[in-house]
């Protein structure tokens, strides 16, 4: 018969001196909130970007010689591997 599960005992944290409880401010709020905006808009404007090269890949468009190319299974741009490496 397996034994019952015990609880793990109760933390205490001893605390010198005065003890402020800790506390989110308004503009912390509004700077996580501004920082998320600005994350998501980042992300769509650059799926979309993403989207549109796909798009014009697959309607014939030629990539323009250089260092540079269009990684279609990672969907990003990268830089040209050197010939002869792996």
């Amino acid at each position: 018969m397996p034994r019952p599960a015990r609880k793990p005992p109760e933390r205490v944290v001893a605390i010198k001196g005065n003890y402020q409880p800790d506390t989110i401010t308004q503009s912390q709020l509004v700077r996580g909130a501004e920082l998320q905006a600005a994350a998501w808009l980042a992300e769509k404007d650059a799926r979309e970007y993403v989207q549109g090269i796909e798009l014009r890949i697959k309607q014939g468009a030629g990539i323009e010689p250089g260092e540079m190319t269009f990684d279609r299974r990672l969907q990003m741009a990268r830089r040209r591997r050197k010939e002869g490496s792996a």
